[in-house]
């Protein structure tokens, strides 16, 4: 459930706390991925606390479909920008380990704008649905906004995401391939060392 969600979200919190405070809190100067994940960190973390305020029942009635259809505008909102900053981190450190090759970033933006333009495309989409006629409508049982059926579009807007998680994949083991070797084992070493294992490393967290 959700409350099971956020308790497990700042019990990880907690956990990682006191290398948070080491490692960003206590730096006078913040590079611009640190102020991005830090934004996207605690963003995420108050629209967890918020989804399960509304969820739990103590809030304003959505006693009428145009609250729930706000509600569902603003989830389906805040998911792609927090989508954006994660993938705009990832790219920025991608580019670092590569030792910020022209190339290197001309592949690496072209392939997020294009993908996060597909995701967006589809948050659109839903977002259009949420406005069809009997698609959200308030629950009297719940007490809550339910979906008449399932949002078409929204694998769409993930799929956006783990496209551009495939792209960057392929970009790091074809970097690998290019480079000279004495034997194809070496393949994997490049990789790695190229930030293979940091790209899903950071994938999984953020």
């Amino acid at each position: 459930s959700l409350a099971v969600a956020v308790t497990s979200l700042l019990w990880d919190h907690l956990l990682i706390l006191g290398d948070e405070i080491e490692l960003i809190w206590r730096k006078r100067r913040w590079s611009l991925v640190q102020k991005l994940v830090v934004a996207n960190y605690y963003g995420v973390h108050g629209a967890m606390i918020f989804f399960a305020y509304v969820l739990s029942g103590m809030h304003l009635s959505f006693s009428d479909k145009h609250r729930c259809r706000g509600f569902g505008v603003f989830m389906s909102t805040y998911g792609l920008i927090s989508v954006g900053f994660s993938q705009l981190v990832l790219l920025m450190c991608t580019v670092n380990v590569w030792d910020n090759r022209s190339s290197v970033k001309v592949a690496l933006a072209i392939g997020f704008v294009i993908c996060y333009s597909m995701s967006a495309a589809f948050d659109a989409l839903t977002i259009r649905q949420l406005f069809t006629p009997h698609f959200a409508q308030y629950d009297k049982v719940t007490k809550f906004c339910v979906m008449s059926r399932k949002a078409t579009y929204l694998p769409g807007i993930w799929g956006g995401e783990l496209l551009y998680d495939l792209y960057v994949v392929v970009l790091l083991f074809i970097n690998s391939l290019s480079r000279p070797r004495r034997s194809d084992h070496e393949v994997v070493t490049n990789l790695v060392r190229d930030g293979g294992l940091l790209f899903i490393v950071c994938s999984s967290h953020l």
